[in-house]
């Protein structure tokens, strides 16, 4: 954490020093990310402007993923219909085309 810390305070981001509450709080905070995602982290909060909070760089840490698609879900059952049904109706919607 020492390291991310550094990195923070050389962006200019972060003004506390290591060992004060403000590292203590994130120190405890971001041990649920992995070292990856917290260099991931620190490449995003690089070009940062303005007050960098934890909630911000947790986000920089983990960007939320936008699924790519949506699960399929199952056909609706029908019900199938009677041949001269099925047929009546074809008949009808085609004189309501004018075909």
């Amino acid at each position: 954490m020492s390291r991310v810390w550094g990195k923070l305070t050389s962006f200019n981001l972060i003004h506390e020093p290591v060992g004060s509450q403000m590292f203590n709080d994130w120190s405890q905070a971001l041990l649920e990310f992995s070292e990856d995602e917290l260099k991931h982290g620190l490449g995003l909060a690089e070009n940062h402007q303005g007050f960098l909070n934890l909630g911000i760089f947790k986000s920089y840490c983990r960007p939320v993923k936008v699924p790519c698609h949506r699960p399929f879900l199952p056909a609706p059952e029908s019900k199938r219909i009677p041949k001269e049904e099925f047929h009546r109706k074809i008949k009808q919607m085609k004189q309501e085309l004018g075909l």
